[in-house]
């Protein structure tokens, strides 16, 4: 089966509103506070980027399998599993794919969006988490 890039990115773009927006939702139904501010503030915004950068990517260059495809989704992958399997893996999944998103991404509106994220993100970890 093969999927056409216009259907793809179509489909990412929903992803890029439904996920963010489920993340939200998750946490103005969550309790206590640290669980909901977890999921508006440090998910939703990760769960809204990251199909947003992925549909980004199937419009820079042609779909194939190659080094920088498999690169991209191994990336993409390593992200999510941090995200699944907790503090299990070590590094920050949202900081692997926030830098290497920006780095790859030709979209300055994107790297700037991307290290806004990151800049989150720390912020997140040091002074919320700490």
């Amino acid at each position: 089966m093969v999927i056409q890039v216009r259907t793809l990115r179509a489909l990412l773009l929903y992803a890029t509103i439904l996920c963010p927006a489920v993340a939200i939702i998750a946490g103005l139904l969550a309790n206590p506070w640290p669980l909901q501010r977890g999921l508006i503030f440090y998910i939703a915004p990760l769960f809204f980027i990251g199909p947003l950068w992925l549909r980004m990517r199937v419009g820079e260059r042609p779909l194939q399998w190659e080094t920088l495809w498999a690169l991209d989704l191994g990336v993409f992958a390593l992200a999510i599993l941090r995200f699944i399997t907790g503090n299990w893996l070590p590094f920050s999944g949202h900081m692997l794919f926030l830098t290497y998103s920006a780095l790859t991404t030709m979209s300055i509106r994107y790297r700037v969006l991307a290290l806004a994220l990151a800049l989150e993100t720390a912020w997140f970890k040091f002074v919320l988490c700490a």
